[in-house]
């Protein structure tokens, strides 16, 4: 499989600590708030799929998987994924207590390998050239002072995409808050914020559980290209991108993150793999959102 994209490396000295350590109490405060003042419900459709192919092997994929949906083609789950109650998702130590954008699908519970297809999304961007870990503050409070003025609630997760680079200097990078649906605001400038509609996009994530450091993010996604080989007939399409779920109000050892990289079909679909021996179709199904007082 061709590898499109330009190397690109991370400095050692890039920590997850760009929204938990640096960031401090602010994320804690805005990821830790429920969508009670979203506009429409805030809960998540009423069902998602999740497609499970295989347990330990990629799949030869035919095509990618519909909108909104995700196909398992490996790692061995650390806990299942449960959606419904207090927290939108939870698996295992991990949860989720802030909504997803509309359509979005479900997060990879950490230990798993998916390839995901995400919807259109409308998102408001803050880019930068330096040291993310240099840049991120004035990024993360730019940001929310946007979504403030707009008085749009905030979601899950934080995106962060990085550019590549041929040094461990500088490393391009868009974070990024995502509204809830993608007819919500105006796209355009907005002072230091960028709103745009960032088209769908397939990629190939893996779930991670806990660590602030680079030690968590790096090899999975040396990782990623690796099994991103092994799916015939797909190539990588861009530079890859962190998704953030939690902020510090969480322990570490239990934050729920995921490295991607976007991937593309290059080769004509052929007839679909058999799925393998004890596959199965999952549906979740959420809990009906209690009535507000």
């Amino acid at each position: 499989m061709r590898d499109s994209s330009r190397r690109f490396t991370i400095p050692a000295t890039f920590a997850l600590q760009l929204l938990f350590g640096v960031l401090g109490v602010c994320v804690a405060s805005v990821l830790a708030t429920p969508l009670e003042e979203a506009d429409g419900d805030p809960s998540p459709p009423a069902e998602r799929q999740v497609i499970v192919v295989a347990a330990s092997e990629p799949a030869a994929l035919a095509e990618a998987p519909a909108v909104g949906t995700s196909v398992r083609v490996g790692g061995e789950p650390l806990a299942e994924l449960v959606a419904g109650g207090s927290d939108f998702y939870t698996a295992g130590a991990c949860r989720i207590d802030t909504a997803l954008p509309a359509g979005y699908p479900p997060p990879t519970v950490p230990g798993v390998i998916e390839v995901k297809h995400y919807p259109s999304a409308r998102r408001a961007e803050v880019s930068g050239d330096r040291r993310p870990e240099l840049a991120s503050n004035f990024a993360f409070f730019r940001l929310f002072q946007h979504i403030q003025e707009r008085e749009i609630a905030m979601t899950s997760p934080v995106e962060m995409d990085y550019a590549p680079s041929e040094t461990d200097e500088e490393i391009g990078w868009t974070m990024s808050f995502l509204y809830r649906t993608p007819d919500m605001g105006e796209a355009g400038e907005a002072g230091y914020v960028t709103v745009v509609d960032r088209p769908a996009v397939v990629v190939l994530a893996i779930g991670i559980q806990g660590g602030v450091g680079t030690g968590q993010a790096i090899p999975r996604l040396e990782e990623l290209k690796a099994w991103a080989a092994k799916l015939d007939g797909w190539e990588i399409a861009g530079p890859p991108r962190g998704l953030y779920y939690n902020g510090p109000n969480v322990p570490p050892r239990n934050r729920w993150i995921e490295a991607q990289i976007p991937i593309r079909r290059v080769a004509p679909a052929a007839e679909p793999t058999p799925a393998a021996p004890g596959a199965r179709e999952v549906f979740l199904h959420e809990a009906e959102p209690t009535p507000s007082d």
